[in-house]
C-alpha cells in the first residue's frame, strides 16, 4: 500500500434484480436517496481485462449508488456508499457482474487512492492481478479492478475524481455509458 490511507469509495453488491434490491435496501436499511441509474452498452464504453487479455462487454449491466452513507455528500462519520450492480442473465456483462445463484454478494470494495497507476502496480506486484480497467494494456485508466488470490475483487478509483462523482450523484440524470 503506497497511499497513506485508502478511503472507501463504495461497496458494490451484485444483485439479481436492481429495482427489487433498491426496494429491499430502502425498507431494510433506510436508504431512500439513490443516484442516477447507469446503463452500460458496448457502444459507449470499452472495458479491458489484462487478466483475460480481451475486451469485456458491459452490455446488460446496470448500477446505482446510494447517496446516503457517503462522506462525499454528508457530514458525520465516513461511511461507504452502497453500489448495487445488476447484470442481466445471458448478457455479455453477466460473466463478470452476474448474480448466478440469485443471492446477493459483495462484488467488490472500491477505494479512493492518490495514485491509481502506482497503487494498481503495487497490488499486481503482490499477487493481485489487474482484472478490469478502461484502457487496454497493464496501465489502468479511470479505475482498476484487481482480483485477489482468494477471489475477492478490490477496485481503485483516483481520489481526484471524488468531486466529479459527488456532482454526478447530486445532479446526475439516469445515463447510458
Amino acid at each position: 500500500m503506497l497511499t497513506d490511507h485508502w478511503d472507501i469509495a463504495h461497496i458494490c453488491i451484485a444483485v439479481d434484480d436492481l429495482e427489487s434490491a433498491m426496494a429491499t435496501y430502502e425498507s431494510a436499511y433506510g436508504i431512500t436517496d439513490w443516484g442516477p441509474v447507469m446503463e452500460f452498452s458496448d457502444e459507449n464504453i470499452d472495458v479491458f481485462s489484462p487478466l483475460y487479455d480481451q475486451k469485456v462487454s458491459g452490455a446488460g449491466y446496470r448500477e446505482v449508488w446510494a447517496k446516503q452513507g457517503s462522506d462525499i455528500l454528508t457530514e458525520g462519520p465516513p461511511l461507504a456508499p452502497i453500489e448495487l450492480g445488476h447484470a442481466q442473465r445471458f448478457s455479455p456483462a453477466f460473466t463478470i457482474w452476474g448474480c448466478e445463484t440469485g443471492k446477493h454478494y459483495v462484488h467488490h470494495i472500491c477505494y479512493w487512492v492518490d495514485d491509481l497507476e502506482a497503487e494498481s502496480a503495487h497490488l499486481s506486484e503482490h499477487g493481485n492481478p489487474l482484472e478490469l480497467t478502461l484502457a487496454p494494456g497493464d496501465v489502468p485508466r479511470g479505475f482498476a479492478y484487481h482480483l485477489s488470490p482468494n477471489g475477492m475483487r478490490i477496485a481503485l478509483m483516483p481520489r481526484q475524481d471524488k468531486p466529479a462523482v459527488a456532482t454526478w450523484l447530486e445532479e446526475g440524470e439516469s445515463i447510458i455509458v
